[in-house]
């Protein structure tokens, strides 16, 4: 996640309008891929390296940790998003956003952090990562976004 907002950010922050919520949608659909093709290989690999690791008797902790490689997926690509709203010269709406987020990891902890040795705040995690990767969606379809520009008016340009 990290390696696409580094690579992604000045690119869409170099662009206006139409062009940066066009160049916003390809590093996400990047992102998504590049995730995803990261969890589906942990989530391979874990029923072979938590034995390995730790021995047998950590095996039931197999489906938590296949739970929290989902998560990674989504909980990088909402912050990706977040980044890139910055980078659209939206800020304030990243920063709303990152509240809603909170605010449903807090409740959806409350009714599932008790459910079994940690699945459930793996889920809550995914839930509350996920709306937050629902309304960038969302934010992303607004024809406001793409006409508002935040962007610094350089000194050769003046």
């Amino acid at each position: 996640a990290d390696a696409v907002s580094a690579v992604g950010y000045p690119h869409v922050a170099a662009e206006d309008g139409d062009r940066a919520v066009a160049t916003t949608r390809r590093y996400m659909k990047l992102a998504w891929l590049l995730c995803g093709a990261t969890a589906i290989v942990s989530m391979v690999l874990i029923p072979v390296i938590i034995p390995l690791l730790f021995g047998a008797a950590y095996g039931r902790a197999e489906s938590t940790a296949e739970l929290l490689a989902c998560a990674a997926v989504v909980l990088g690509l909402r912050r990706i998003g977040n980044d890139f709203l910055r980078a659209l010269g939206r800020p304030g709406l990243s920063t709303r956003l990152e509240l809603v987020t909170l605010a449903a990891f807090a409740a959806s902890l409350t009714l599932l952090g008790p459910v079994g040795s940690g699945r459930g705040v793996a889920t809550a995690l995914i839930v509350s990562a996920g709306l937050g990767l629902v309304l960038f969606a969302r934010l992303l379809r607004r024809p406001e976004l793409a006409s508002h520009s935040n962007r610094v008016v350089r000194k050769d340009s003046e």
